[in-house]
């Protein structure tokens, strides 16, 4: 290898590390904006499993209109909306009324969700395609095909947080979630964790998450040229990464859709089995105990 295709190489790596990294601190900035501005307006523990800690006090105790404690008696109608965050730049209107606007702005949550969790896992992937670029192109500018394919990757995941809206839209008209987008029903939350589990144990799991962990396999079989072609990559891999992971993504409806925490855990979950060298025996195992724990929570309705 001579100098010059070796800092190319290096110059190639750095450029999608740089764009990986900048996508994600910026989704992940988003992610902590709404979190941050629900602080003070609520309790976050409402958010789901281990939110709380990201309360700055307290919450409060609900109070009548003359200021006095009001106790042993639910929240009227009028006071639950009062309590309910209203809606910001980036935060939407919690509730089972939604405009065009809030529609738009679950839309953004979940694309932004998705690239937290979902473009770091794809590293190895963008890198090797950086790489196979500084070969072959011999010093040409890479960004534009390099863009083109994280970009193939964005349009594939912004088609499943597009579906996931429209899920989530009806699981709140159903009563499955909670308002702050926490599973609120026991045997909806128990299926979806048995489903998770089972999943991580199939047949199509096992063939995504196999293209996931072999980029070389992939460009061999699926290589075209070109911006173009990279858009086209792009997609088609993303499509295996919803495949690999879309069931993992769908525990989000139990854990609650802004849990910061379980976002952060289903990453690392995500992003080790298809690094770590027996990755897929790892979420094999993450999938028993997701089995195990769905049943837990559907034999306590027994």
């Amino acid at each position: 290898m001579t100098l010059k295709v070796r800092l190319l190489l290096q110059s190639n790596r750095a450029l999608s590390l740089s764009l990986i990294v900048l996508m994600t601190l910026l989704a992940w900035a988003y992610l902590l904006t709404i979190t941050q501005e629900m602080q003070g307006q609520m309790d976050l523990s409402e958010m789901g499993l281990g939110m709380g800690i990201f309360n700055q006090q307290p919450a409060a105790e609900p109070t009548l209109a003359t200021g006095h404690h009001h106790h042993g008696s639910p929240l009227q109608p009028n006071q639950a909306q009062a309590s309910r965050p209203t809606a910001t730049f980036s935060m939407p209107a919690l509730g089972k009324t939604w405009s065009i606007i809030d529609f738009a702005r679950v839309l953004i949550m979940w694309i932004m969700m998705m690239i937290a969790m979902m473009l770091p896992t794809a590293a190895p992937m963008i890198v090797t395609y950086a790489d196979i670029l500084a070969n072959q192109q011999g010093g040409a500018r890479v960004l534009s095909p390099l863009a083109a394919f994280i970009g193939g990757y964005l349009i594939t995941w912004g088609s499943y947080s597009l579906v996931a809206v429209i899920a989530q839209w009806g699981l709140l008209q159903s009563d499955l979630i909670t308002e702050m987008m926490v599973g609120a029903n026991p045997l909806f939350n128990g299926s979806i964790l048995i489903l998770a589990g089972l999943y991580q144990w199939s047949k199509l799991k096992d063939v995504c998450l196999t293209h996931c962990r072999t980029p070389l396999q992939f460009f061999l079989s699926s290589w075209q040229s070109g911006s173009r072609g990279a858009l086209r990559m792009g997609a088609k891999h993303g499509a295996y990464c919803v495949g690999c992971c879309w069931a993992l993504m769908l525990l989000m409806f139990f854990f609650g859709l802004m849990n910061l925490i379980w976002i952060a855990a289903l990453s690392i979950i995500m992003l080790s089995e298809k690094i770590l060298p027996k990755g897929e025996l790892f979420g094999k195992g993450v999938g028993i105990l997701f089995f195990i724990w769905g049943l837990l929570i559907l034999g306590g309705q027994l």
